[in-house]
């Protein structure tokens, strides 16, 4: 099989079988990864919140109990804020698990479902693999989990950004192109790095997988 005749999937379409997958075999990982979207952005934003209001409550010479009060309930929401999340990311690790598990199981019975002769054809051989290494990890990558990472990292910098796009505006407008130009930038590099990465990647797959074969 050539490389322009190899199957291909974009990533919305793998993160859409992806998220598949997951309502499938631990529907609760997707609560989790939902839910964590809006606690690290109030998590952030308490955050940032917080020192103003300390020094604005020393600044405007308000009482020392109502001060204290009020930067005390930001507190305990920070701290509440924070055990959701550590809660939050023990639920979606727990069904992340299950899920990877599931996807290895769903590989393995399809490869066993196949006639000998038709999974040993180096194109089917090629497809297993490559299904085979989608499951694992390496070199620190793990695209069943890498992709979900992504797709709600993309939707929580979303989410992110018109929250504190509004806030920021209330100062001045021109603070959001001066902070929104840079991480453009940076994006378009890493895709341009990603593109070069992918195509090098592809160049040497055929010799690892021949490689593999006979050493197996």
């Amino acid at each position: 099989m050539s490389e322009e005749n190899k199957p291909r999937r974009s990533m919305l379409s793998n993160l859409f079988w992806c998220l598949h997958r997951l309502c499938e075999f631990a529907p609760y990982g997707l609560a989790g990864f939902a839910l964590l979207i809006p606690v690290n952005i109030a998590l952030e934003y308490l955050n940032v919140y917080l020192p103003a209001l300390a020094v604005a409550e020393a600044t405007n010479g308000s009482a020392a109990a109502a001060a204290l009060e009020r930067v005390g309930w930001v507190m305990g929401g920070l701290m509440l804020l924070a055990l959701c999340k550590a809660a939050l990311e023990l639920i979606r690790s727990r069904a992340i698990g299950i899920y990877r598990g599931q996807c290895a199981a769903l590989h393995t019975r399809k490869s066993l479902s196949m006639f000998y002769q038709d999974y040993e054809k180096k194109d089917t051989r090629d497809l297993a693999d490559r299904a085979l290494r989608a499951t694992q990890q390496w070199n620190g990558v793990q695209p069943l989990n890498d992709i979900l990472d992504a797709g709600f990292g993309v939707l929580e910098n979303v989410a992110g950004y018109l929250t504190f796009g509004a806030v920021v505006s209330l100062v001045s407008v021109w603070l959001i192109p001066l902070l929104t130009v840079p991480p453009v930038l940076s994006w378009l590099a890493a895709c341009a790095y990603n593109r070069w990465s992918h195509g090098a990647d592809e160049k040497t797959r055929p010799i690892e997988a021949r490689l593999d074969y006979v050493i197996a």
